[in-house]
């Protein structure tokens, strides 16, 4: 990866040896789902999954739910698979999943968990 052990020019984000976004300063929330259960979800099944692992946090009072707009907190309760202003990365881990602001992630260019396999 050409960015590895590098700092994005445009996001500051810095990357990993291997060449993987390092998200964990700007990550609204980060999760990890079980194997089993991210293997058999979709794409999309994991971005939901993600999502009701984020409104449990906020019930039991880990995650501010002063964190998020009234529209947000909608769509978290919903189990949207978006969060307006959101975005899921699939971390390269598999089954670890992490809610980065949608512009940081789109402007870091990378390959994520799910170009990986890990995602699917």
């Amino acid at each position: 990866m050409h960015l590895a052990g590098q700092r994005h020019p445009v996001t500051g984000i810095v990357f990993d040896n291997r060449g993987f976004p390092i998200f964990d300063d700007v990550t609204a929330f980060d999760t990890r789902i079980s194997i089993d259960a991210f293997k058999s979800a979709s794409y999309e099944g994991q971005m939901k999954l993600a999502t009701k692992g984020l409104l449990g946090a906020i019930e039991q009072g880990q995650v501010k739910a002063s964190s998020f707009t009234v529209r947000q907190l909608q769509q978290i309760r919903a189990g949207a698979k978006k969060i307006d202003g959101y975005t899921w990365h699939h971390h390269q881990d598999s089954g670890r999943m992490q809610l980065v602001p949608e512009l940081i992630h789109k402007k870091t260019g990378h390959v994520g968990g799910a170009a990986m396999g890990g995602g699917m």
